[in-house]
Formats: structure tokens, sequence, C-alpha cells
């Protein structure tokens, strides 16, 4: 099957988001470098683990994306995010999460090194992904009207 990259998930969001919606929503800019720095410092000493360069790629076109369901945290949200989730969830200290929709979070997995859909209030991943690109386009699929989503997977969910 052909390849999808997260970039032409993202383009696809924003097609949706001012083709679809009334009045149409723009994207968030991209991160300012700076934000991006900041995380590079503060991610491994408040979180447990560097962050994915590839997410800091995505902050670099969209600093944040809102779809219905998911959302992807923005530069300026995902440590606090995080922080709010683990204080009365122990067993989500492993995990730092980039996105969260009705059903799940989407996070790393920090002892495994994996990507993971993680249901709201489980305590253990329904869905693993070797990289965060994977883990991405599965999440922002989610968000997509099928009009949107790019083929082949128009109808059926991404799978590696």
């Amino acid at each position: 099957m052909p390849e999808v990259t997260m970039e032409q998930m993202i383009k696809a969001v924003a097609r949706q988001h001012a083709e679809w919606y009334v009045p149409p929503r723009p994207m968030q800019p991209p991160s300012p470098e700076e934000e991006i720095e900041r995380l590079r410092r503060e991610v491994p000493a408040r979180l447990g683990a560097p962050v994915p360069e590839r997410y800091l790629d995505l902050l670099r076109i969209a600093n944040g994306i809102s779809t219905e369901s998911p959302i992807v945290y923005s530069s300026r949200s995902i440590i606090e995010e995080n922080e709010g989730m683990r204080l009365d969830r122990p067993n989500y200290v492993r995990l730092i999460f980039f996105a969260y929709s009705s059903l799940y979070v989407h996070a790393l997995d920090i002892p495994t090194g994996k990507f993971v859909f993680f249901p709201q209030g489980g305590i253990k991943p329904d869905e693993v992904y070797d990289t965060f690109d994977q883990m991405m386009i599965s999440t922002l699929w989610l968000g997509l009207k099928e009009e949107f989503r790019p083929d082949p997977w128009k109808r059926t969910r991404p799978t590696w």
C-alpha cells in the first residue's frame, strides 16, 4: 500500500478546515523556534524523555491541530497537559501525550520507546506503533471526514 506522510495528513486537515467548516477554521501558525528549543530543554526534565524530532517538525508546520477529535497539543500546552494527566493516574507517568480524542490518548510509552493509542483511563495500549509518524497519521485520520482523507485510506484506517 502506498505511503501517506504526516505532512500530507496535515495538509488534508488544513483542507478540511478551509472547505468543510463554516466559517472556515484557519490552521494554527507554526510554533516559534524559541518554543521548540524550550521544549527540547524542558520536556526531558519535566516529562522524563526527549521530545521526538518529528513532533517538533509537526509544530514547525502547525502549532497544535484541532479537529472535532482528536486534538494535537501545541508547544504551549504539551507539558502542562501531560503534568495534569499524570496527577491522578499513576500509570500515566510512563507516557508522554501528544494528542487526545474522546476515546484515546496518543502517546510515547517511554519504557518501550513505542507510540501508542491508550484508552482514556485504561491500563494498557489498544494500538502500538513503531514511529511517531505512524501514530500521528492514524491520529489525524480519526479527525478527517472521508472526503478529505488521502487515498488509499478513504475508508480504512492506516495499517503498518
